[in-house]
C-alpha cells in the first residue's frame, strides 16, 4: 500500500511541476462534483473477509478556502463465499484543506457520517437454503489524500478512508474525479 501511495503522488508531482496554470477549484463560495472508485478489503467481526467495490458521487460547498461541506451517495456491490449483497449510502461530509503544497496539489482531510440500507443474501456453510435480508445502519467515516489539479477546475484526488460501523469497518484506497464550478 505504501508503494502505491508514493508512486501515485511521486507521478503527480512530476506530472504537475511542468503545468503553466494555478488552481482555482479549491476558493471560498465554489461547487464541487466528485465520483469515486473503491475497492476494499474487510474484515468483519464474524472473520470472514470480503472485497467490496463502490461508485460513490458527491456535491459539497466551500464555505470558505479551507472548508468543505458536502453530501455523497454511494452504491457498493459485495460477494464472498458466505454472501452476496448491495448497499445503498448516504454521507454528508466536511473536509478541511491545507491550503497549495504547490500550485497544483491541495491536502486534506475529511469526517463523515455514514447511514446505509443493504439488501444480501446468505448461503449456509455446507448447503441448505438461502436466507435474504435487509438491515440499515449508521456508522462513521475519515479519510485523508491529495487533490491534484489537472487543470484550474479538475482533479483527480487519491486518497485513504476509514469507515466503521456495528458489524464491520472498511480502510480502502480510493481515487475519485472532481469538477470544480
Amino acid at each position: 500500500m505504501k508503494k502505491i501511495i508514493s508512486t501515485v503522488l511521486i507521478v503527480a508531482s512530476l506530472a504537475t511541476s511542468a503545468m503553466a496554470f494555478e488552481q482555482q477549484g479549491v476558493k471560498d463560495g465554489n461547487n464541487v462534483l466528485a465520483l469515486d472508485l473503491r475497492y476494499t478489503s474487510t474484515s468483519p467481526d464474524a472473520g470472514e473477509s470480503n472485497d467490496m467495490a463502490t461508485v460513490f458521487g458527491s456535491f459539497s460547498h466551500f464555505l470558505t478556502d479551507s472548508i468543505e461541506l458536502g453530501l455523497g451517495l454511494g452504491y457498493t456491490l459485495r460477494e464472498s463465499n458466505s454472501m452476496d449483497s448491495s448497499t445503498l449510502t448516504l454521507t454528508p461530509f466536511v473536509q478541511y484543506n491545507f491550503g497549495d503544497v504547490s500550485p497544483t496539489m491541495v491536502p486534506y482531510i475529511g469526517v463523515g457520517v455514514s447511514i446505509f440500507s443493504t439488501d444480501s443474501t446468505s448461503y449456509p456453510a455446507g448447503g441448505g437454503t438461502a436466507t435474504e435480508s435487509s438491515d440499515s445502519e449508521t456508522g462513521y467515516s475519515a479519510e485523508g489524500g491529495l487533490k491534484i489539479f489537472i487543470s484550474e477546475k479538475t482533479s483527480v484526488v487519491p486518497a485513504i478512508y476509514y469507515e466503521s460501523y456495528d458489524l464491520y469497518s472498511v480502510m480502502g484506497f480510493k481515487v475519485g474525479l472532481q469538477v470544480y464550478f
